[in-house]
């Protein structure tokens, strides 16, 4: 990821997306790495990638695939 790059956990929730709403309208420098449990298309301001916050190995190897700048933990129980 960039120097200016954010991981945003439960993108696809209520907060999670209008963060993501935010961040396409004002910060367009700025790599925007989204997770959630389903499956989201790519575009051209978010990376989405299906992630269970609950197994510690998948976060260990996305965050360190990625090691985004700033994290921002949305996610919540089902």
């Amino acid at each position: 990821m960039t120097a200016s790059s954010i991981l945003i956990t439960g993108a696809a929730g209520f907060a999670g997306w209008h963060l993501l709403a935010y961040l396409r309208a004002s910060a367009a420098d700025t790599q925007v790495l989204a997770w959630s449990r389903q499956p989201h298309a790519d575009d051209s301001h978010v990376r989405w990638r299906q992630v269970d916050i609950t197994d510690k190995h998948a976060v260990h190897q996305a965050i360190t695939g990625t090691q985004p700048a700033r994290i921002v933990h949305l996610a919540g129980s089902p």
